[in-house]
Formats: C-alpha cells, structure tokens, sequence
C-alpha cells in the first residue's frame, strides 16, 4: 500500500495509516471496505457506512478559487488525464507521509484591455496578419492545464498535516473530489460513423442518457472537454464535429449550411441508434441546436442554449468583417497566421474578445481547432462553403416551430459578449415556452463553456435532474 512513497528520497519520515473516512489512527482492529472497486480501511462499521454513501451520492467538486475569488478555468480531472497523481489513486483519505513538496501559484495575468469596436476587431487585423502582434504571456494557462493536486500523501516531518493541498495551495473538498475522480475515471474516446452527410467526427465520454455538445464556428467538440471530464458520471457525453469542422470528412459538394447540419445531427443520432438527447449547443452550433429541436422536438429531452444566433442576428455585426475577409479571399492566410504565431488567434484584432481570458488558452488548443480547417484545400474551402452560407432565413424559417417547443429549456448567457448581446437570452427565453430558467454570467464572453465550466457544468447537471424529475 506504500509503494508509492520511494519516490521521494531517504529521510527522517514518519508513516500513520489513517481512517480513510475520520482520519484517525487506524490500530489492528481496522475494516476493510471496498469503495468503487478499491480497497480501503476505515477504523469502524459506522465510519464504513458514511463512506459508502458518500461514494454512492456521487458529490460534485467543490469550487476552486483563485487567489482574486474568481473560479479557476480548470481543474485536477480533466488536466492530465493519461498522469496518475501520486498517492490520488490510493482514495483513502489522509495517507499521511511527509513534508508537503510544493507551492506554486501561477501568475494571474492582468487583462484589463476592454473590447474594441466591433467592426474595428476584425477589420483591422486581418488585413496585415504577418504584421507583429502583442507578446502574450509566456505563462499561459490553458483551460485545461489546471493544478496537479496532491491529496492523501502527505509528507510530514514530525507534525500535524493539512488534510487537503495542492501545489498551488488551493484547498478543496476530499470526499467530493474522491467520489468525482472515481466517476469520472473513464477517458474521452475518439470515434467517426458515416452518415448519408459524411463521415462524422465526434468524442464520447461517460455512460448513461446522452448528452449532445455542439459546437460553433472555427472550433469543433475540444471545446466542450470539460463538460465531457465531469459531467459523464451522469451522462453519455458527446461532443460532435460539425460539418467543414474537426476531424469530419465530408464530400466537395456536400452541403454545409446550418440547416444541413441540424440534419446530420439527426443522421448522425440515426447512425448510433440514439433517441433522445440533451441537447447542448454554443455560437453557431447554438443556432443548429435551435433548428434541430425545432425540426425535430421528439429527440430532444432537453435543451440548453449559450451565448448564441437567433432570430435575425445571424451573422451578428461583430463577425461581419471576418466574412468579408474570407469572401475576399483571405481566409487561408488567416488561419495560416493565426497558426504560426498563436498571439494573433489571442490578440483584441482577432479571437481574444471571444474570451474572458485568452492569455489562458495555450498553443495546443489553438492547434486543435484551427490545424484540420488548414490540413487540406479541401477543408478550407469547406470552411469558406460554411461562412459564405450564413444567413438568417435559417433560423426566420424555424421561428414559429420554435414557439411551440416543450422541452425543457436552460438559457445561460455571458453578459460580456460582443457578438451576442444579452437581450438575445431574453428574446430566447420568451420565445421558447419550454424554458424553466435563464441565467446570466456576469463577465463571460461567448466560450464561457470552457472558461466558466464549472458554474456551467452545475447548471447543466441541475437543469438535467430537473428535466428528469419532470418527466417522471
């Protein structure tokens, strides 16, 4: 049980054996109890008992903040997934062994440059993308980078430890992120199925009722990572490629419209023999989520709605000026700028605004949303097919189809959106008779899904267990 401690080098170390529940000394009277199929010793029945029940409550992580209060952009689940943590695997409480090896806190950058003007964003900037940009912190912290913790192995030198720390000196809930790493301990996995539209990218994660995440322009299913990390303990989690995004293979002339991506959606749901969905849809793929459930109301359970298209604001002003870039031509040196320096994806000129914080997004993630628009001729032009079919007669033609929409509805809205003004959470919510709740995030900007994830991912699982008490 204590393989794991020659990591550390020799030293004056003192080993206790605690209660995997209390904390307490464990003596030769310990129990045995078997928790998600692991091993671990309590010090009595009743401390046996509250154990099990905790594992089986399935507990949502409890919040983590920064040193400012804000909520971190990441956390322990989903940021090295492939790493076992020293000591994480053991889920018995307090091991304790040890002097605590680090504390580091990552510098917070200070982003207090406020938007441009709307039509100044884009305009600007792509005209002269070889041009230097603003340095962007050499530190920057991905979304889903988050700390690595170190729970239940303690190093303590002849003194009482601290029950919960990680290397950022953040304190957390034990059992809650005891039970959710147990939950989550599935991987995400990468899979494709063909379809009458092409052969359909997506990720799953997690087992039960189906989740479906869709995703908007320029981005494909990386953006909802963190809602398949920790919400697939009650959720078959997937997050599709639309068509002319991600890793989807689609023919020359198929077609790329938003409406004929609500249809794939349902071939797709078709393909895997799936009747109803979640329904979860972010920018442009909000708009898709609203002509699919329009299209067809009975595969949706539920619905949710982010920042997003709506009524005759499509394409929103602030995005005008990128498709008259592209129109004009200019869409392969664009993304082939954005991709050789990453700052110019961050910059105020380009996608920073779509962020709260987009010194936070690292180079991987930018590589993994812009790098298969560029892989081909092909896949650009396709991406050029989808700008240039932006229109709003696509969702005009579903209004009144969506008036009439039952499925229960949650609308979240960033109040700092450029491209998406909160009024348009309002009119959502007013227009759809199945909404049970509109909430607004103070701040967030249009990819608060992987900013903000975890007030998300508890309005989500809320909204979700709402719909399925409803239902019963």
């Amino acid at each position: 049980m204590f393989k794991q401690i020659n990591i550390f080098k020799e030293g004056n170390f003192m080993v206790v054996e605690t209660c995997a529940a209390c904390d307490c000394d464990l003596d030769g009277n310990s129990i045995k109890v078997n928790i998600g199929g692991k091993a671990v010793e309590v010090c009595c029945d009743e401390c046996a008992r509250k154990l099990k029940e905790a594992h089986a409550s399935a507990a949502a992580p409890s919040e983590v903040r920064d040193i400012d209060g804000d909520k971190m952009a990441a956390s322990v689940h989903d940021e090295q997934p492939q790493i076992t943590r020293p000591g994480a695997a053991l889920l018995t409480g307090a091991m304790v062994i040890g002097f605590y090896l680090s504390a580091m806190t990552p510098a917070r950058a200070d982003t207090n440059a406020r938007v441009m003007a709307s039509n100044q964003m884009f305009g600007q900037t792509f005209g002269q993308m070889s041009g230097q940009s603003p340095d962007v912190s050499a530190v920057a912290k991905d979304f889903d980078s988050g700390h690595l913790f170190l729970r239940d192995l303690l190093i303590i030198p002849g003194f009482q430890g601290f029950k919960e720390k990680n290397i950022s000196g953040r304190i957390t809930d034990s059992m809650a992120d005891k039970t959710h790493t147990e939950d989550a301990k599935s991987s995400p996995i990468r899979r494709s199925v063909q379809t009458a539209s092409g052969r359909i990218s997506y990720t799953e994660q997690g087992a039960g009722p189906v989740a479906l995440f869709v995703h908007g322009v320029l981005l494909n299913g990386h953006l909802w990572r963190h809602q398949l990390a920790h919400l697939s303990d009650i959720r078959r989690c997937i997050a599709v490629d639309l068509l002319a995004h991600g890793d989807t293979e689609i023919a020359p002339d198929q077609d790329v419209s938003v409406t004929a991506n609500a249809n794939m959606l349902k071939e797709f749901l078709d393909a895997l023999k799936i009747e109803q969905v979640d329904l979860v849809g972010n920018d442009s793929g909000g708009g898709i989520a609203q002509i699919f459930a329009a299209s067809y109301p009975e595969r949706v359970r539920s619905l949710t709605l982010t920042d997003c298209d709506a009524h005759d604001n499509w394409p929103p002003e602030s995005f005008k000026p990128f498709l008259a870039m592209a129109a004009a031509g200019g869409l392969r040196g664009t993304l082939d700028a954005m991709l050789s320096d990453k700052s110019i994806y961050r910059s105020p000129q380009a996608l920073g605004p779509a962020y709260e914080h987009p010194e936070r997004l690292t180079d991987d993630s930018i590589e993994k949303y812009l790098r298969p628009l560029v892989s081909s001729e092909q896949r650009t032009r396709d991406l050029q097919r989808f700008l240039a079919a932006f229109d709003n007669k696509h969702t005009l033609a579903v209004e009144e189809r969506l008036k009439t929409l039952k499925a229960p509805t949650l609308i979240v809205w960033g109040t700092d959106d450029v491209y998406f003004d909160v009024k348009w959470s309002r009119w959502l919510a007013d227009t759809i008779p199945g909404t049970r709740r509109r909430v607004e995030f103070k701040g967030a900007r249009i990819f608060f899904p992987e900013e903000r994830w975890e007030e998300f991912n508890k309005e989500l699982r809320a909204h979700w267990q709402a719909a399925q008490r409803e239902a019963r």
